[in-house]
């Protein structure tokens, strides 16, 4: 086995509370002869409990479980290198965009309440990172946040490719993603 690669799975598999090998409905997977992508779906109970666990505040674990997380995990099956810029990915619920819950959101909604700067760094931590490149054969993750929909709604990946972005764009278009909700007894 590929050791990051088995590296990376451990550490989702603890960050998604799931058995990173489990094929389950929350786990969707794309791959072709470039990228493997594996979405994984979490509920907001599992998001708040993740938080809980690092004694984030009521009001923060309360803010964290309204919004609906995209994790991806994206391994880079090419030759060349393959641009992570989720300014460039488009969620979309028909005609209507889906604005990404990035970074500066987060923390003007961390000011709000004030949240410790160590609790601030394990989100962010947690989040895919805004903008990196990755070397053939090399994998990375993380979430996405975004106002939770009730609604399936389409991701659109683009990733551009090349050491300096100069080669041709690469698109994959997820449809039917799902923000998982909690079960009702």
């Amino acid at each position: 086995m590929n050791k990051p690669k088995f590296v990376l799975a451990i550490i989702f598999s603890c960050l998604a509370g799931l058995n990173a090998y489990a094929a389950t409905d929350e786990n969707r997977v794309y791959q072709d002869d470039d990228v493997y992508l594996r979405f994984i779906q979490l509920a907001p109970s599992q998001i708040g409990s993740f938080y809980e666990g690092r004694e984030f505040n009521k009001d923060a674990v309360n803010l964290l479980m309204a919004s609906c997380y995209v994790t991806v995990i994206v391994d880079n099956k090419s030759d060349d290198f393959l641009w992570i810029d989720i300014a460039k990915w488009k969620f979309k619920q028909g005609d209507k965009n889906i604005v990404q819950q990035d970074r500066k959101y987060w923390d003007k909604q961390w000011d709000k309440i004030n949240l410790k700067q160590a609790h601030r760094s394990t989100f962010n931590w947690t989040l895919m990172p805004a903008e990196r490149n990755l070397y053939p054969e090399e994998g990375v993750g993380g979430r996405i946040p975004i106002p939770m929909q009730s609604k399936p709604f389409t991701v659109v990946l683009n990733f551009p490719t090349g050491e300096n972005k100069q080669g041709k764009m690469k698109t994959v278009r997820i449809d039917n993603v799902v923000c998982k909700q909690d079960e009702k007894n």
